[in-house]
Order: C-alpha cells, then sequence, then structure tokens
C-alpha cells in the first residue's frame, strides 16, 4: 500500500480523480483521506508546522518585546504545529494525528511525497514525515507538471526517490531560517524603536525600498529644456516628419536655427525605397510573472490575484504548474506540447521544435505556463480571461501560419545625411490571428524614388520627462533582473543571472510579499501602478537611520546564499552563520533615537477610526472607516463621506489617502501630482471641491509649470 501525502486537501482530491480515471485504483472517503486497494491518499493543509516565536523559546506564555532580548538567535531551531491566536490549531491538530496513523500502518509500505512542485512543498511534506513517521519507509516523491489525468498518470510512472530532492529540501529549509530571522528580530526592532508595528521582512523592506528610490526620483527630478532640429512640412499633401538625433541646449538656440536654415537651403531627396516581406515572431510561452503583467495590463489584476486564478486553473487540471520563472519548455516536454495540439483542433496548429521555445539551459524545475490535454467548457469571469492569455499565447507561439509584414524602409538624403521613414504592412496575419496587436500598418507617404521633398526644419523646444512609476510588469521585471538597467544583459546571461539567485523574492512569493506591502500601508497599486505611501516613506527613513540594509544588493546576496545551498555549495548552519553576522551589524545603532511616527500615519493614533474633521452637511465629526472617510451622523441620516476608491480621483491615478482628505474637508482643496487616464502623462494640479450639493463636485486647475 502507498500513502500519498498532498499539501491540500483540494490537491488530494484531483490525485485521486487521476488515478481514478486513469483505471490505475478506486477510492473510499474516510475522515481526513481516501483509500483504494494500492493507494491512500491524505493531505496536510499547507503548513502544519512552524518556527516557535522568541517567546515559546524563552518558556514564557506571552512576553513583551524587548530591546535588550534583541538579536535573538535560537540554538536550535524548532518546529510546533502551527497556532491560531496563540494556541495550537485543533484542525490541523486532528489532520497531523491523521496522517500519524496512517504513515504508521503496517499495510503502508511506502510514501509517495505530493507536496506542490517546489521547494516549499518539499519542506511541507517532509516536517511532517520527520515528525510523524516512526520507522523508515521508502519514500517516492510525485513531482507534479500539471494536474490533468494524463500529466498525473505519467509522474506517478516516472518518480524518483525523495532523496534525490535533498538539496531542494535544505534551500527551503535555509529560506524558512533566514527569513524567520530577519523576520522577528527587525520587526521587533523596528517596532520597539518606533512604538508602531512595522512589519520587517527581507524582501518586503527591498520592494519597498525599490519604490522608495524610484518615488524620490521623481520628487527630485529637474526637467531641462532642450531644442531639437524638426522639420513637419507637407509633399503632395502629406505630412512628412523629420527629426534629428542632435539636441541642443536652450542657451545655444543660435546654433539650432543655423543648423535648421542650413537644412532647409539644401536639396532633400528620396534616394531608396527598400521593401523586404519579413517573418513576425510571437512573444514567447508566460512564466508567472510574465503573465502578471499581461493580466495588470489588460485586467487591472492584482499580482496576488493573477496567481490566485491561476492555481486555481491548475488545480482543475487546465494549466500546467502556475509558479514558473522561465519562457521556455524543458525538451521532455515535446510530447506534451503534441498532445496538447492534438487536442486543440478546432485550430490551425503545428509543433515547432525550435530553440526560442525549447531550451533546457533556460529552465530550472518548471516550465513556461500553457494550457494542458484537458480543455475547459465552462469558464467564466476572472478564470475564462486568465485561461486565455495562457491558451491565446499557445496557440500563438504554435500558430501553422506564418505572421508576414511587408517591412519598408524610405531613405531621405540631405547634404550628406540620411533619414530612415520605416513603414510596415500586415501580409499575413499568421499568430495575430490569437493575440491581436495594438499598432495597426504603418503607411509611409505615396513616393517614389527621385521625388524630392520640401522641408521646414526649425528649433523645436522639449523636456526632458521624469522617471515613470513602476507597473506591475515593469516592477516584476525589476525584480526578475534587478540590476539590467545597469547593463545589458542577452537572454542566456539574464537567465544565469536568475538561477543564480539575482533576483528579489521568487515567482512563488513575490505576489504574495508584494500584497503585504500594499497591506501594511507602505506602498499602494492603483490602476496598475504602484505608489510609495507616506507609511512606506517613514519605514524607508527608520531602517536607514538605523543602517539597517534594505537594498537590492542585500537582497540579491541572501537570495544568492538561498541557491549555494540549492547547488550543495553552503550548509543550511553555514548560511545561518553568515545571516547571523550581517543582522549584528543592524544591531550597531540601537541607541539611535527615531522621530515618532506622524499622527496622520499612525496606525494607533490614526488608521480606520481617525478624526479627519468636520462635515461639511452637519458639522459633526468625519472619521476614516476601510472604505472612506464618513461623517459619524450617519445614524441621524448624515450620509456624507468621501471614498477612498473616488471614481474621480481614481481616474486621475490616485486613492484618497487621510491627509488628501483632511485637506479637502479644510480648505476644499487639493494639490498633488496626478495621471490623466486617456495619456497616461503625468501632471500637477490642483483639485477644488463643492460639498454643497448630494455629491462632491470637482473642478482641476493645472498648475502653469505642468503640461496636461
Amino acid at each position: 500500500m502507498h500513502l500519498i501525502i498532498a499539501e491540500k486537501p483540494n490537491l488530494a482530491r484531483i490525485i485521486r480523480e487521476g488515478i481514478e480515471d486513469n483505471g490505475m485504483d478506486a477510492f473510499t472517503q474516510e475522515n481526513g483521506y481516501f483509500e483504494g486497494m494500492e493507494y491512500i491518499i491524505s493531505y496536510a493543509f499547507g503548513h502544519l508546522f512552524g518556527l516557535y516565536n522568541i517567546d515559546e523559546y524563552l518558556g514564557r506564555e506571552k512576553g513583551i518585546w524587548s530591546l535588550s532580548e534583541l538579536p535573538f538567535y535560537p540554538e536550535h531551531f524548532k518546529f510546533g504545529i502551527k497556532k491560531t491566536k496563540g494556541k495550537p490549531d485543533e484542525g490541523i491538530k486532528k489532520q497531523f494525528a491523521i496522517l500519524c496513523d496512517l504513515l504508521n500502518r503496517q499495510d503502508v509500505d511506502s510514501v509517495i511525497h505530493a507536496g506542490d512542485a517546489d521547494r516549499e512543498g518539499e519542506v511541507i511534506v517532509r516536517l511532517i514525515l520527520k515528525n510523524g513517521l516512526k520507522s523508515q519507509k521508502p519514500v517516492k516523491r510525485l513531482w507534479l507538471q500539471a494536474m490533468a489525468p494524463a500529466a498525473i498518470k505519467k509522474a506517478l510512472l516516472e518518480m524518483k526517490d525523495d532523496s534525490e530532492y535533498d538539496n531542494l529540501f535544505r534551500e527551503g529549509l535555509g529560506r524558512t531560517y533566514i527569513d524567520w530571522l530577519y523576520g522577528i528580530n527587525l520587526t521587533r526592532y523596528l517596532t520597539i524603536k518606533t512604538g508602531e508595528l512595522f512589519r520587517v521582512g527581507r524582501v518586503v523592506g527591498a520592494i519597498t525600498k525599490i519604490i522608495y528610490d524610484r518615488e524620490m526620483e521623481i520628487r527630485n527630478f529637474l526637467p531641462e529644456k532642450y531644442l531639437k532640429p524638426e522639420s513637419r512640412a507637407e509633399t503632395n499633401g502629406e505630412e512628412i516628419v523629420i527629426s534629428l538625433d542632435e539636441k541642443y541646449t536652450v542657451d545655444e538656440r543660435a546654433q539650432a536655427e543655423a543648423r535648421c536654415q542650413f537644412l532647409n537651403g539644401q536639396k532633400a531627396v528620396v534616394s531608396a525605397i527598400k521593401t523586404e516581406r519579413k517573418e513576425q515572431k510571437p512573444g514567447k510561452l508566460f512564466s508567472l510573472d510574465k503573465l502578471q503583467g499581461a493580466a495588470g495590463k489588460k485586467y487591472k489584476f492584482k499580482p496576488s490575484e493573477t496567481l490566485e486564478i491561476l492555481q486555481g486553473l491548475y488545480e482543475k487540471g487546465y494549466v500546467t504548474y502556475p509558479r514558473t520563472n522561465t519562457e521556455y519548455l524543458p525538451s521532455g516536454e515535446r510530447d506534451n506540447v503534441k498532445n496538447v495540439i492534438a487536442a486543440l483542433q478546432d485550430y490551425e496548429l503545428t509543433f515547432k521544435d525550435e530553440k526560442w521555445i525549447f531550451d533546457d539551459g533556460k529552465v530550472e524545475g518548471h516550465g513556461a505556463l500553457m494550457p494542458t490535454e484537458k480543455i475547459p467548457k465552462d469558464l467564466n469571469g476572472r478564470d475564462k480571461q486568465i485561461y486565455e492569455l495562457i491558451r491565446n499565447r499557445f496557440l500563438a507561439v504554435f500558430c501553422k501560419e506564418p505572421c508576414l509584414v511587408d517591412k519598408t524602409v524610405m531613405t531621405i538624403r540631405i547634404a550628406d545625411m540620411d533619414f530612415k521613414l520605416n513603414g510596415n504592412v500586415l501580409a499575413k496575419p499568421g499568430y495575430l490571428r490569437y493575440e491581436p496587436a495594438e499598432k495597426k500598418d504603418k503607411l509611409l507617404p505615396k513616393l517614389k524614388e527621385g521625388d524630392e521633398i520640401v522641408t521646414a526644419f526649425k528649433p523645436v523646444e522639449k523636456e526632458t520627462s521624469p522617471p515613470k512609476r513602476f507597473t506591475i510588469a515593469s516592477l516584476n521585471d525589476y525584480c526578475k533582473n534587478p540590476f539590467s538597467r545597469e547593463k545589458k544583459e542577452s537572454d542566456d546571461e539574464a537567465y544565469k543571472q536568475l538561477f543564480d539567485g539575482v533576483v528579489i523574492g521568487t515567482e512563488a512569493t513575490r505576489a504574495g510579499i508584494i500584497e503585504n506591502a500594499i497591506q501594511n500601508g507602505y506602498i499602494s497599486l492603483t490602476d496598475g501602478t504602484y505608489r510609495l505611501e507616506g507609511l512606506g516613506e517613514y519605514f524607508i527613513h527608520a531602517l536607514s537611520a538605523l543602517q539597517v540594509d534594505m537594498s537590492k544588493e542585500k537582497s540579491v546576496e541572501l537570495s544568492k546564499i538561498l541557491k549555494q545551498i540549492y547547488r550543495g555549495e553552503l550548509t543550511v548552519s553555514a548560511a545561518v552563520e553568515l545571516v547571523k553576522r550581517e543582522l549584528d551589524k543592524n544591531f550597531e545603532n540601537r541607541e539611535i533615537k527615531l522621530p515618532p511616527v506622524p499622527p496622520e500615519l499612525s496606525k494607533r493614533t490614526g488608521g480606520q477610526g481617525q478624526l479627519i474633521g468636520r462635515c461639511p452637511k452637519c458639522g459633526r465629526d468625519v472619521k476614516e472607516t476601510r472604505a472612506a472617510f464618513s461623517c459619524t451622523g450617519y445614524k441621524e441620516g448624515c450620509s456624507f463621506a468621501i471614498f477612498k476608491n473616488d471614481k474621480y480621483f481614481a481616474s486621475l491615478g490616485v486613492t484618497v489617502t487621510a491627509a488628501m482628505a483632511r485637506h479637502l474637508l479644510l480648505k476644499k482643496k487639493v494639490k498633488g501630482e496626478f495621471t490623466s487616464s486617456r495619456t497616461g502623462k503625468s501632471f500637477i494640479a490642483t483639485v477644488q471641491v463643492d460639498f454643497s450639493d448630494t455629491y462632491p463636485k470637482y473642478t482641476m486647475k493645472f498648475d502653469k509649470k505642468s503640461k496636461k
């Protein structure tokens, strides 16, 4: 009898269905497990065990957080049954007892480890085995790339000894210990120093710092005006734009004008027109972060929402393993791809064995996202949207008809310089049938070689633009390649860096960590754009004052340590010692005093329930609630409220904060930087509000120095 331990009840049910669909066994439902003739399938509830907290190590009920106890390093890390409100969770205790009974049943000859196919899943089930298995039994690893019945059967036939994943377990254990050391020590440290609960972690701190740094770049940006020679003139009724790759300062206007005058005195002739038909390739298959970027742009889904939807699709057997960091497939997936192509019989597809699709050197554990042979028939809503993103990309990659584009280059010679005008005309749609492009044909003016064109060069005044705030896609790209802006890398180099741990967070954890940063009030996400919040700014300033390093370099250094454990180059205990030495440095400035958290940001004096101002309708207090800044006279019939997701401000890329609400109530106006929902451009403006009617009425006055 083989005992299969799945990570969650739903996965156990799916494995049961997969085995039954393949005719390998039949099961009856028991208390906490399914039993068949050859297999027993039981499950965890995710993590059944958690590391002790400081109070448990010190043998006390609930200690007072004390700076003198920090940094705290346990002599040996200990795990216990996970707790709810300080007490062991009764449901978890009961399920673990069931697992212990099953593990030690006389008729159970072997165990099949069916945790999620990643380092976290490896740790979850191994801790169950370590704490529940009383005698040695062989343990196999069920490594599921997909939850479709065919994939489950294939995985059961190809199982390896769980010992082959020892380094993955050690990496997961190292990650658990290191995150505990950083989280417990620095959370207590900053909370004690500020009197406010600040949750600190090696990745949440780094991500907040990235967004903080970008915000400071934007705030400190000083636009510079410059001149660029440019011609906009009509020839045969068509406007032709020619721009020089030359910049002049405002003080060099005379030189710029002289340059334009010279160019206008020269003959401008179409010297060549060349058209080539080229094949245009689709984008690569999705990794998790690329899918999150696409879903954020198209549907405004948060990364955590996309992952949640994707996990559900995986558990239903419709897509492959979700937490993948690659856009490539391993060569061993060729037959699986052929089967999926056969299942998608309503589309004209063909198998392509090409390097930009299959590349073992760019796959660490799981291949890119793709649909499975199990085709859904009744998906709707968000599930359908995410599934179709994945399916349509697969259709695009394996589309039989090539996408052909006629690319035309028109060369215009002026004096000794050549200017290129580019035009594209779609000849065959190919993959665009499945992933329509936003761009349309770009047509060139109707000219032929030897034609003269009219020019009217003049210095055009332009202005440098500030850096853009991070979007879901750009923050994911940054965390995956944190140094890519500093040096250009090929795809091969980028994947080498990725597999060496030069990342901030992982595909499996990053979405949850970003969501935690939002929940903690450090950052916000509005219309797909991340912004720094006041509490996040204080958070980074406080860490900086204490000289706690939350830089991307430090986060990457810790990530690389985990990869060294995975490769067997570093033991877990050696990695822990390295982290202890780093943490010791963070506590060298414990005597530094920090300024108090501003009352409007404090969760103790502020947050929900904090006084915002007086109601303009009835004069009662306006206080913050979960969704709005509302009049306390609602029981007496006053319905006044300023909603945090107010549609007017949301259209300007802004969520209403407590500080904004105070300004609006006190001064009936607020000045700030907003973003046009139509153009995506940022501008400075003052929004004035009239509260005299049933609903607030807003008007906008643009700053003279700002452009809409």
